[in-house]
Order: C-alpha cells, then structure tokens, then sequence
C-alpha cells in the first residue's frame, strides 16, 4: 500500500519520500478508507515534495472534518462508557481491579462486561482479540487527543 501512494503521488508529479509515504498509511493504521483520504490532502496541500508538517496538517483537517461525528458518538455514550475507555486510553490492562474500578468511577467488576458489551454494540471497540482496540483508527487519534 505504501509503494502503491508513493507511485501515484509522484505520478503527478509531486514527490513523497518513502519514508513519509508510510508514515501517511501507518497514521491511520493502513485503513484503506483514510489512507486514501489523507493521501488526496498531502497531495493538495503538496506544491513540489511533500514534508512531515504538511502530513501533520492533512491528518488534522481530516480529524476536523470528522470531529462533529465522533462528538455525537461520544456523547451517546454513559459516564462509565467514556470513563473505560479513557482508562484504556491511559494503558490500563485490568478492569476489574477495585483501583481501577474506584479510579475511573466504572461501577462495579459485573459492570465491566456490560460496558464491553455496549461498546461493541455501538462499533466503538472491539473486544475479540487479545486485547481491546477502536475499530475506527481516525476516532482513536481524535480521542487520544481529546481526552
């Protein structure tokens, strides 16, 4: 996928170094959907060679094109729902912990799997691996940032 952008960059002629065109798939974990939309920012905002600020510029537009979405989601979301997954976001590996539990206010250890449960439901997060993960990589940027 990184050759693929970086071919169709400089066939335009524009250039993007390998380097750069990687970090553009890696950013929003090689999503092919976003890729392709960050791809077509880099390139505009391109005039000769690309540069890792105009990388940084096109990811932030893109999140700012998709803030008000990803606003609404979080606001359906409950206190506890929002309250797991800042502590995911903050690294924490155990739920069920009571300091985790006291922490970030999630209610008791049976609560856990009912917030799993939503949040799944909502395509918020998946819980079938390993370990747990946003299903949307541009929403998990914009949160990190957020909050």
């Amino acid at each position: 996928m990184v050759k693929i952008y970086s071919r169709t960059i400089q066939k335009n002629g524009k250039k993007i170094s390998l380097e750069l065109a990687e970090a553009l798939c890696n950013s929003v974990s090689l999503h092919p959907f976003y890729v392709q939309q960050l791809a077509q920012r880099v390139w505009i905002l391109t005039e000769n060679e690309t540069s890792r600020e105009v990388l940084d510029k096109s990811l932030d537009a893109l999140l700012n094109d998709n803030a008000f979405g990803f606003q609404r989601d979080v606001e359906n979301l409950t206190a506890t729902q929002l309250n797991f997954m800042r502590a995911f976001k903050d690294g924490v590996k155990s739920f069920t912990t009571l300091e985790t539990l006291t922490n970030y206010e999630l209610g008791t250890q049976g609560n856990i799997k009912r917030i799993k449960t939503a949040l799944e439901q909502k395509d918020i997060m998946d819980f079938s691996g390993p370990q747990p993960e946003f299903i949307d990589p541009l929403f998990e940027i914009w949160f990190r940032r957020s909050f």
